[in-house]
């Protein structure tokens, strides 16, 4: 087993996601220098996550693989606390502890970038890990099915995250830290039951990361309507009121004058 062609195999999806997702930070880009420290810092927080989850296991007398329906309530835990939980909290501690407070974190689609790069680190170096329990047989499915959940469950979560920034409510930014939180949570939890079920709903997983997507992709967008570096912008972001209305309905009337322009420029 060749140990630099298996890190070359997951470290060049890991970059090539990294890439596709910042050139969709059309209005004001992140420094290259910032994007790659929260990568590498999302890489680094899976030792720590990997503790935690085996504490837990420990405490809960899990087994290390639980899988099929028979187990039920093992699966249930393994997927939404033992792994969701753990995963996507450590994934928001890299953000909030490293680029949160950061000057270049001055707009709702940073939230979005930088949580998708701290996925990305994360899901690289767990990839390199399967790489030695399985080979190369299952690092390309990996890459596609897996990490895409990760910058789907990050990126939506990095959405809300973005909007805590800027607003001056104390109770709304706790809100939106953990709305965003809950939703990466249920959605990683979702789709590793999925797995871990060992069954015919394990199918499911292809339309569920359709539509997670979808949905990251309408808070990209919306977070591109929000922007403050938005060339002809006529309307500022209502951070000390919800912003909720604007954020659930794209097509805004105030906003659908610059939808086509950005739909385009993403596409």
């Amino acid at each position: 087993m060749n140990i630099f062609l298996g890190l070359f195999m997951c470290l060049i999806p890991g970059l090539l996601w990294l890439w596709f997702f910042y050139r969709k930070d059309l209005y004001e880009k992140e420094p290259l220098g910032l994007i790659f420290k929260t990568f590498f810092l999302g890489a680094m927080m899976i030792f720590p996550v990997v503790l935690v989850e085996l504490y837990i296991q420990g405490q809960l007398d899990l087994p290390h693989e639980v899988r099929g329906l028979e187990n039920l309530g093992a699966i249930l835990v393994q997927s939404f606390i033992v792994a969701a939980l753990v995963e996507e909290y450590g994934k928001y501690l890299v953000v909030k502890l490293t680029v949160y407070k950061s000057v270049e974190f001055n707009e709702v689609m940073d939230g979005i970038v930088y949580s998708v790069s701290a996925a990305l680190g994360f899901a690289t170096l767990e990839n390199f890990f399967y790489f030695f329990q399985t080979g190369y047989s299952n690092i390309i499915l990996r890459s596609i099915t897996a990490m895409l959940g990760h910058i789907c469950y990050s990126g939506i979560m990095g959405y809300y995250l973005g909007l805590s920034k800027f607003t001056t409510s104390k109770k709304r930014k706790k809100r939106y830290i953990r709305t965003g939180l809950l939703i990466a949570i249920l959605l990683h939890g979702l789709y590793d039951f999925l797995i871990f079920s060992n069954s015919v709903l394990c199918f499911l997983i292809v339309p569920l990361l359709i539509v997670i997507y979808r949905h990251l992709n309408k808070k990209v967008r919306l977070s591109l309507l929000l922007s403050p570096f938005r060339p002809g912008r006529k309307v500022m972001p209502i951070m000390d009121e919800p912003p909720l209305p604007i954020a659930f309905t794209p097509d805004h009337p105030l906003l659908d004058d610059q939808s086509e322009t950005i739909d385009e420029d993403l596409s």
